[in-house]
Order: structure tokens, then sequence, then C-alpha cells
């Protein structure tokens, strides 16, 4: 079995990317063996269709699984139409989460953790120029407007979202898992 984890490096002891389509590159490994292979994330600089990218390359790779800190909507449909389980809210280096999913603390994903779309902000922000962005504004993606709920996918803890701080950047009080934002 192969798993796909999304990575700021090209060892184990870097950090998870918390992001899937715009990683910095993927360490596929093989979990009974520690063999691994790094494939540079190439989608990662496009300026759209990242993340679908992203996830054809990974089906390519031949990996039956994904470790990240969140998905789009659009590269989970691509990984769960291809037959991948889906692991999010992943944080810690490499082989900590590998740890972490032999031993069975990682749950799978049923829904994608990040907004659709270029923008992602509460208003959809697709970019465009004039007026077509429809209030994604400051957001970039991360839903960073006031009030709401930080979200863990592992657990489902909640937590009251942080005004400027994005909630990928808080670990559930209850199971450390990385944050979302709730929808």
């Amino acid at each position: 079995m192969k798993i796909a984890i999304s990575s700021s490096g090209r060892n184990l002891d870097v950090q998870v990317d918390p992001r899937f389509g715009r990683c910095n590159c993927f360490v596929v490994i093989d979990p009974e063996t520690q063999a691994f292979e790094v494939l540079e994330n190439e989608a990662a600089t496009l300026g759209s269709g990242a993340g679908i990218q992203a996830a054809q390359m990974v089906v390519k790779a031949g990996a039956e699984a994904v470790i990240t800190g969140s998905v789009g909507p659009n590269a989970k449909d691509v990984l769960s139409a291809a037959g991948l389980k889906i692991y999010l809210g992943a944080a810690g280096t490499i082989k900590e989460v590998l740890q972490q999913y032999q031993d069975g603390r990682l749950q799978e994903a049923s829904v994608p953790s990040a907004a659709a779309g270029l923008g992602g902000g509460q208003g959809g922000g697709r970019g465009m120029g004039r007026g077509m962005g429809r209030g994604g504004g400051r957001g970039r993606g991360f839903r960073a407007g006031p009030g709401g709920y930080c979200i863990c996918p592992s657990c489902g803890e909640r937590a009251p979202h942080q005004l400027g701080t994005p909630c990928f950047e808080h670990k559930c009080p209850k199971c450390g898992t990385v944050m979302t934002r709730e929808r």
C-alpha cells in the first residue's frame, strides 16, 4: 500500500504541509517498509486547478490513501472517484502522522475541508477583476471573517474562531488535530 502525504520538504522529518493542492511536494510512502519517493507538486504554482492536478498526480503515482491538512472539493472528488481514502487535519512531521495513521488515530474524511474556487472566502471570491470577486476579500480562501467556529475534522470538537488567525494554526484541544473552519 502507498500513502501520499502533503509535505513541506523531501524527507520524513519535515512538517506535513496543511495544503493539499498547493503543497511543496508529496511523500509517497509504503507504511510497512518505510520506502518512499518524493513527488514535486508542479501544480502548486498554477493559477487555478491546482487541487485537481495534484490529485491526478497522486492517483497516477499509485497511492491508495492521502494524508493532508485540508483538501478542496474538486480534489476530493478526483481522489474519491479513484477510490483513495482521505485523512484530514494532519499536523506534525511526516514520521509522526505516519505513526498516527498506523496507530489508527487518523479519521477518514467524508467532506472537503477547503472552500471551492480561488478565493474561497465567504462570498466565494473568484477574482477576475471588474467586481467579480463577490466579496472574497481578505480571507484569501481561509474564510477569516468575524465570528464562527473552528472545527476538528477528526473528533468534531468546536472552538470559537479567533479573528485574524486561520483555524489551521490551532490544534484541537481534545485530540491535537489541526482545526479547519466550520461552514
